[in-house]
């Protein structure tokens, strides 16, 4: 069943969508710059820990 064109929903899944594919592209950019200046992305990511206030550190 799908919903009417005009239904609040809808505007609010597309603004979900687009957060969720500017999210993917930052992500992307940021892999290409740890490939551009030597550093293993996986490998940093995986080295952050998060503090007892949910924070990240290294």
């Amino acid at each position: 069943m799908t919903r009417h064109p005009l239904h609040p929903l809808n505007e609010y899944e597309d603004a979900q969508v687009k957060l969720i594919e500017a999210a993917r592209q930052r992500s992307a950019d940021f892999k290409k710059k740890c490939e551009a200046a030597g550093v293993d992305y996986n490998e940093l990511v995986n080295s952050v820990e998060e503090d007892d206030f949910g924070l990240p550190h290294f």
